[in-house]
């Protein structure tokens, strides 16, 4: 849900869809155009699903750059295609390098999972970060997340707390200057390292 708020908010900005076929992101990139059974859904994430009855396994096309499998837990390089397995209760998603996805749950960390209407709209309790790298300090809800060596040094103004969770774990995080105690969660069925920072 925070992910789709702030994906929908941008794109009411820069007058484009939501759901986004790959050539509008991808226009450099010859083997993108003529994909039909995929999609941006928002700027980060990579969506391609099972449009034949029956197939538990397809063919996906990932441009340059590392992508995320969120419900596998691991990396594919771009610039290549993948046969990536799919049974009935997944759906191909892809995580760009470098994104941070906020997310919210009801009660279990668990992707998928049902949610209820009446939700906080600005609940965010997880943002997983995918394959930081160095430059540019990433800006997220609230947080400042910089990459310094081996490092994470996050600036919070934070007034609820939030777990970050890491794709690529960290050796050391620093929150506002101290340095943070790393446990883990289990997300899509594998163990992440993840840092629960509180509010500030």
């Amino acid at each position: 849900m925070p992910y789709l708020r702030r994906e929908a908010a941008w794109c009411v900005a820069e007058k484009q869809p939501l759901l986004r076929a790959m050539l509008l992101d991808f226009q450099d990139d010859s083997r993108a155009a003529p994909l039909w059974d995929q999609y941006m859904f928002g700027r980060d994430l990579l969506v391609a699903p099972i449009i034949r009855e029956g197939e538990v396994a397809r063919q996906v096309y990932l441009p340059e750059g590392r992508w995320w499998h969120l419900f596998h837990n691991r990396w594919y390089e771009g610039g290549e295609t993948h046969r990536v397995d799919a049974p009935f209760e997944e759906i191909p998603v892809f995580l760009r390098a470098g994104a941070v996805l906020p997310l919210a749950f009801h009660q279990a960390a668990r992707l998928g999972a049902a949610m209820p209407s009446d939700i906080d709209a600005a609940a965010i309790s997880v943002l997983l970060v995918a394959g930081l790298e160095h430059g540019a300090p990433l800006t997220q809800d609230g947080l400042e997340i910089e990459l310094s060596g081996d490092v994470v040094r996050v600036i919070s103004k934070r007034t609820r707390p939030i777990m970050l969770v890491f794709t690529d774990p960290p050796v050391r995080l620093e929150l506002n200057g101290t340095d943070q105690l790393a446990s883990t969660l289990e997300l899509a069925g594998a163990e992440l390292t993840m840092f629960d920072l509180p509010a500030i």
